[in-house]
């Protein structure tokens, strides 16, 4: 499954899963490196490990979740669509 997310300024961010892997590349919008890999996150089966790649100011990390914790993050962060800056979802 592929989903697309455009925020307000016309950054495209594409969203993609493969089995527990899932993938968010720079899509249409971006000036430079449009396909760029930005984070990667694998369900392990008790939780995911969220891996983000290394950029021009920061080095590569991880973070890790169980599911509740995940579920937790997810509902909260719901309710700053706003100051993330997204405008549109859409179906690929």
């Amino acid at each position: 499954m592929t989903q697309r997310f455009t925020d307000v300024d016309g950054m495209e961010l594409v969203v993609k899963r493969t089995g527990n892997r899932a993938t968010v590349r720079r899509g249409s919008g971006w000036h430079m490196m449009e396909g760029q890999l930005e984070c990667s996150i694998r369900e392990t089966g008790t939780g995911f490990v969220v891996r983000f790649e290394p950029s021009y100011t920061n080095d590569e990390y991880y973070l890790c979740f169980d599911h509740a914790q995940a579920r937790q993050l997810v509902l909260a962060l719901s309710e700053f669509k706003h100051e993330l800056r997204f405008e549109t979802s859409e179906n690929a």
